[in-house]
Order: structure tokens, then sequence, then C-alpha cells
């Protein structure tokens, strides 16, 4: 949601203050599918739980499962993976 966000939010703030509810109603929320909200649930879950344990615990891998989750839903195309996954210079 970053990424898009700061294509529609104009005036590029970082303080929470700034989000406006016009800029947040613009944001494309796909409708899925309980199964596929209980997957991701589960992995945010698990990430918490891990790091409730283990503040210091790699959880990179099941962040990459919720991203790919989240392509999925998008229908992103390869291409537009990569663009998202590009750090910003």
């Amino acid at each position: 949601m970053n990424f898009l966000y700061s294509f529609i939010n104009p005036e590029k703030g970082e303080v929470l203050a700034q989000v406006k509810k016009n800029h947040v109603e613009e944001l494309p929320i796909p409708n899925s599918a309980a199964d596929q909200q209980k997957t991701i649930i589960d992995r945010v879950e698990s990430i918490l739980a891990t790091k409730n344990t283990n503040p210091s615990a790699d959880t990179s891998r099941l962040e990459s499962e919720i991203d790919q989750l989240v392509y999925t839903l998008y229908g992103l195309t390869p291409e537009e993976i990569a663009i998202i996954e590009t750090p910003a210079k």
C-alpha cells in the first residue's frame, strides 16, 4: 500500500496525521475469499508470535510468503512485482 499511496498522495508526507481519507479511499483493495484471508492472517500471526518470543528472529521467509499472496490477490505480473521490489533511489 505504501507503494500505491505514494502515487495517490501528492504531499508525500511521512506523518500519520497527513494521511487523508480521500487518498485512502482511492487505494485499490481487492476482495478476497475467506481462505485467502486466513492464509495471510496465519502468516502474520506466526510472525507476531515469533517476534514476541525473539524480537531479532528472522521472519523474512514468512514476510516473503505474505508478499507473494498479496501479489496474487492483485494479479500482478512478474514485471510489476519487480517494480515493487526494487528499492527506491
